[in-house]
């Protein structure tokens, strides 16, 4: 047992004065990202998920590709030095494509969010002033003209006989502007659920707006398939080439 721990000391420290005598140089980079929270990154064959980091890197040029869906892909390179210590940012950016895209559906989200709710709105509030104006005005009109008949059949006297044939001809003349006040209501709102069902019609030949990739991007990824023995079923996914 002794012998054998003698033997592990001289292997421990024979192989300590070895490293001793021939130190692997390194070099160090801080690699930041700006524009983008965790982009894809990878820097030569390893992949990196952050965007602000302190890597130990053997002398030399390495490769960073930076990209993420609708962003300009960064192909860049970056200079270690052994025993030193460099910084590399990157700002990444939309795409060109991409930006025209985003501003050409929300115009088009904002017209077609005005042509198909503020029609709508607008009917329900004609037909429902109509519906007013039939329960409120107009029903007190018509009660009121009958009270004034009926009070007239049951007067005695000229002067109250004139008096309710006077109110009654003025709640029967409100009562027929009401109604004809509803009437042109309700023929609004017919005229506005025609231009509505115009509108419908119209927007839906209107395109949507499509945002379309690259073709050097969308070469990027590859879709596999392959059984997995174990459970029984096919598995499936995408791979970039990046």
């Amino acid at each position: 047992m002794k012998f054998k721990t003698i033997l592990l000391f001289l292997f421990v420290s024979f192989t300590a004065i070895l490293q001793a005598q021939n130190p692997e140089e390194r070099g160090f980079v801080r690699l930041r990202i700006y524009g983008l929270y965790k982009p894809l990154c990878r820097l030569d064959t390893a992949k990196l998920n952050t965007n602000d980091t302190l890597l130990s890197l053997s002398p030399g040029v390495h490769r960073v590709r930076i990209w993420e869906p609708t962003l300009t892909l960064i192909d860049s390179s970056i200079n270690i030095k052994a025993n030193d210590t460099v910084k590399y940012s990157f700002m990444v950016q939309q795409e060109r494509a991409f930006v025209v895209y985003r501003y050409n559906y929300r115009n088009y989200r904002s017209v077609r969010n005005r042509r198909l709710f503020f029609s709508p709105i607008l009917v329900a509030m004609t037909v429902g002033l109509g519906m007013y104006i039939e329960q409120v005005p107009v029903e007190r009109q018509y009660n009121n003209a009958l009270h004034a008949k009926d009070v007239y059949s049951r007067s005695g006297s000229q002067a109250n006989l004139d008096k309710q044939k006077g109110d009654f001809e003025m709640y029967k003349k409100k009562y027929d502007n009401y109604k004809k006040l509803e009437y042109g209501i309700y023929a609004a709102a017919g005229v506005l659920a025609i231009n509505y069902v115009r509108i419908l019609i119209k927007q839906k030949k209107v395109p949507i707006p499509v945002y379309k990739q690259q073709d050097t991007l969308l070469s990027k990824v590859d879709f596999n398939i392959y059984p997995s023995v174990g459970n029984k079923n096919w598995l499936c996914g995408l791979i970039m080439k990046f």
